[in-house]
């Protein structure tokens, strides 16, 4: 058993699989993970969030939740409103963010952390203050094909919508959206891999850093080998789960051959730099 469970925090572009790489380990027996999906601490310290900030969102989520508390209270509600005032006390005291996590250790526990894709963004101090916390923090990192990874959060932008119970837009042209959106930073940011990877190889060294193909978790012919990579970097056994299973999947459109070959030009600093830094591990798919 492992006296000392490593920290760990899983970072990703929109529609890379961060959504499964959370349901994995949320569901492994040998990992305490964060009850708050996203737990998006770092980066409302460490980047401008144009959609008016996560502390305010979380106070707002807070008075829900304190108000459905009072009208049908239950033992859920309870735990949820415990660990949303963590996250708010973590704002004027990061040391507090060690006492939301290790509330969740037990004796079996061989890792511990949490999985925000927005942490690709952070900036050199950001990824510092996870390693001032947890000086030995590892890091997982998902990448996908960047043409398919940018066509699906377009696509996305109408599915969620629908999650959202609001009606599609009506004028909304594939096509059109994906071009436009090129010039979009919350489109193309997070799939800017060479800037994740130099900024967080800047700070820590190569050992703490586990790099993951999309495609290869979902091929039935590699997924048991990316896996067990994934594994063996937290120091956990395997689990059992269903590899397979795409989370949030974004609804299938089509798009022109013309508007991919745009799409493709615009990212094509980042498929030179995945090609040359990784060579074979590449999912052959990438290069068609």
């Amino acid at each position: 058993m492992t006296l000392n469970p490593g920290f760990f925090v899983g970072i990703g572009a929109a529609k890379s699989g961060t959504s499964w790489l959370a349901s994995y380990l949320s569901a492994h027996p040998d990992i305490a993970f964060s009850p708050i999906k996203e737990l998006h601490y770092f980066d409302a310290m460490f980047l401008e969030n144009p959609r008016g900030g996560w502390n305010l969102k979380w106070s707002n989520i807070l008075s829900d939740l304190l108000e459905k508390q009072r009208q049908f209270p239950c033992r859920d509600i309870e735990e949820k409103i415990r660990c949303v005032k963590l996250r708010l006390e973590m704002v004027s005291n990061p040391g507090v963010c060690r006492d939301y996590f290790s509330a969740l250790l037990d004796r079996h526990h061989r890792a511990f952390g949490e999985v925000t894709p927005a942490y690709a963004l952070l900036p050199e101090a950001g990824f510092r203050a996870i390693l001032e916390l947890y000086p030995e923090a590892k890091f997982i990192f998902i990448m996908r094909d960047p043409v398919d990874r940018y066509l699906s959060q377009v696509q996305f932008s109408q599915t969620i919508r629908k999650i959202q119970g609001q009606p599609p837009m009506d004028d909304f042209d594939p096509d059109l959206q994906a071009v436009a959106q090129l010039a979009n930073p919350a489109y193309t940011r997070r799939g800017d891999y060479r800037q994740t990877m130099e900024t967080l190889m800047n700070v820590t060294a190569g050992d703490n850093l586990c790099t993951l193909f999309y495609e290869h978790i979902f091929d039935d012919e590699k997924s048991a080998s990316e896996l067990g990579k994934l594994c063996r970097f937290l120091d956990v056994p395997r689990a059992t789960g269903d590899v397979g299973a795409r989370v949030n999947k974004s609804e299938g459109m089509t798009f022109a051959a013309e508007t991919i070959e745009k799409v493709r030009d615009a990212l094509s600093g980042t498929y030179d730099y995945v090609l040359k830094e990784f060579a074979a591990e590449v999912p052959s798919h990438w290069l068609r």
